[in-house]
């Protein structure tokens, strides 16, 4: 089997420092995670080239996107999945920062009818990343101590085969309600929905939200009204707590969370 990876990602523009400063930390970490990992930047926003040549990744331009200029994941998933070199595909937020044991995590993972998701890791990371031969020990080592677990709704990164997902409605990038109905649909049209948060270190790069997608309008803009809308029912939408089964470090075991339906689990942290 091909245990190696495919990572796509849609970048935001490099003009904000701060931003340009966590992309390129997060594509510097993909890039040394193995020699022969496949890394995909999308879309056409300022810098996306620059990066793409500077880091010696493919680029694919010329993202589908809505009526206020942002790109859309269901071409983006297509063109990904007929790009893409390796069986395994991961879609990553481009401020995410991966270690080795993504890579290892691959092996024992089922090859096909698997969605893999979990938890990340919240840390403010202000500079750039020295990239030495211990980096990835240093970081972990720094997210564990530092840094906080986000909770189950948010969704940084998703694992799956080539061919998987290439229906999605059109959602916005990084407008909510989208990451949750994938999670439905993955519980809904396949065997394992898999939470790997116990064996894959996701780290968060903190930032601050620009424009109406900051603060409580995050989920009110007309943006997310739109995702929204594609998932029917906000009953319908899941978390991470839905997977079906779980990562440990020994094997794949079942997740006795997801037998609690969401609308009684909502209910419950209301209590």
């Amino acid at each position: 089997m091909d245990h190696m990876l495919t990572i796509f990602t849609i970048p935001k523009p490099f003009t904000d420092p701060h931003i340009r400063l966590i992309q390129r930390n997060a594509i510097g970490s993909w890039r040394r995670l193995h020699p022969d990992i496949d890394i995909i930047l999308m879309g056409d926003d300022a810098g996306v080239a620059e990066a793409a040549k500077e880091f010696r990744v493919r680029h694919i331009p010329g993202i589908a996107q809505n009526e206020f200029g942002t790109p859309l994941l269901n071409s983006a998933f297509t063109a990904a999945s007929a790009a893409a070199i390796h069986e395994q595909i991961m879609y990553t937020n481009t401020d995410m920062l991966y270690v080795s044991n993504l890579i290892d995590s691959l092996r024992r993972l089922p090859e096909k009818e698997a969605l893999t998701i979990g938890r990340r890791i919240d840390l403010d990371v202000a500079t750039e990343i020295d990239f030495n031969e211990s980096w990835d020990k240093a970081l972990a080592q720094k997210a564990r101590t530092d840094g906080m677990l986000h909770s189950w709704a948010g969704i940084d990164y998703f694992l799956f085969s080539r061919g998987m997902f290439t229906d999605l409605p059109p959602f916005a990038v990084g407008r909510v309600g989208w990451d949750n109905w994938t999670v439905a649909e993955a519980r809904r049209t396949y065997r394992y929905t898999i939470d790997a948060t116990a064996c894959i270190t996701a780290i968060h790069q903190n930032h601050a939200y620009s424009g109406n997608n900051a603060g409580a309008s995050r989920k009110t803009n007309p943006e997310a009204a739109l995702n929204n809308s594609f998932t029917k029912s906000p009953w319908l939408a899941r978390t991470i707590q839905d997977a079906n089964w779980r990562l440990t470090p020994e094997k794949l075991r079942r997740n006795p969370l997801c037998f609690i339906p969401p609308m009684k689990r909502q209910l419950g942290s209301m209590i």
